[in-house]
């Protein structure tokens, strides 16, 4: 009878060990999943720090460059009037509607062009 104590006694110690064991690796696979979802959402959030500082870095840059942008359009834009006008006061005549549309036309419209002071 004894023997079966015993033997009873260390199957308790056993199974009280193997429990402690399971628990302990059920409690260190939650750390390491907690661990591994903290880094993930770390490294996403460094790179949408990084994301801004950049997005920041191009946004300060077209604030600089905006004037100088908006002055050079407005030049172009003074250079087109200027040819529009230039061309507009070149063609005296232009070529009846009657020409085909295409290369018949443009032919019309350059040679016009050449003939003008």
């Amino acid at each position: 009878m004894r023997v079966v104590i015993a033997l009873s006694i260390a199957l308790l110690v056993s199974l009280a060990g193997n429990a402690a064991m399971i628990v302990e690796k059920i409690r260190a696979a939650g750390e390491a999943t907690a661990a591994g979802a903290l880094a993930n959402v770390t490294g996403k959030a460094e790179a949408l720090a990084e994301t801004l500082d950049r997005a920041k870095a191009v946004a300060d840059q077209a604030a600089k460059d905006q004037p100088a942008l908006i002055a050079e359009l407005r030049g172009v834009a003074d250079r087109s009037r200027k040819r529009i006008t230039v061309y507009r006061d070149r063609v005296k005549t232009i070529p009846a509607a009657a020409c085909p549309p295409g290369p018949e036309r443009m032919d019309a419209v350059n040679e016009s062009l050449r003939g003008a002071p």
